[in-house]
């Protein structure tokens, strides 16, 4: 049976996703911050699809997160066949009033995790010569967003 990794799985996209791909057989690895989202998404898939969801309940947004998860894979011994770069996030207002740690914890977040991510996967993809990765993004970066400039950014 085949791995997808799923980041912002506790809802919204990530969590339609983890359905998709339980549905069609895939084990899964759901990373969010959300401990109880995680674990009630989990139990639900693995009713419903007889599948084995693994939960990671990690802060994407801090540095370092993206190597720690893919030990912690490497060391289960799981496959990923399928990443899927979900997690991100958005913050409203003028940028003279934004909170600058929080500015940088959504630039880690939307940019700097999810190329250290597909770093780190697509090598096993590649010496394997299989696997896809899916990094989800918006249409921010293709249109004026008045009171949200980092995250048009990023």
């Amino acid at each position: 049976m085949k791995t997808a990794l799923i980041t912002g799985a506790s809802g919204g996209i990530g969590k339609a996703f983890a359905q998709i791909f339980a549905k069609n057989r895939y084990n899964l690895v759901l990373v969010a911050r959300s401990e109880e989202k995680l674990n009630r998404i989990a139990k639900e898939l693995e009713n419903q699809y007889k599948i084995k969801a693994i939960i990671l309940v990690k802060d994407l947004s801090k540095p370092d997160t993206a190597s720690k998860i893919y030990a912690n894979i490497k060391e289960r011994g799981i496959i990923i066949d399928t990443l899927i770069n979900n997690a991100g996030f958005g913050d409203f207002g003028a940028f003279a009033d934004e909170d600058l740690k929080k500015v940088t914890e959504m630039i880690h977040l939307n940019i700097t995790t999810l190329t250290e991510m597909t770093s780190l996967f697509i090598k096993d993809m590649k010496a394997r010569n299989s696997g896809k990765i899916l990094n989800i993004a918006s249409t921010a970066a293709f249109q004026p967003l008045p009171r949200f400039a980092v995250y048009a950014a990023t």
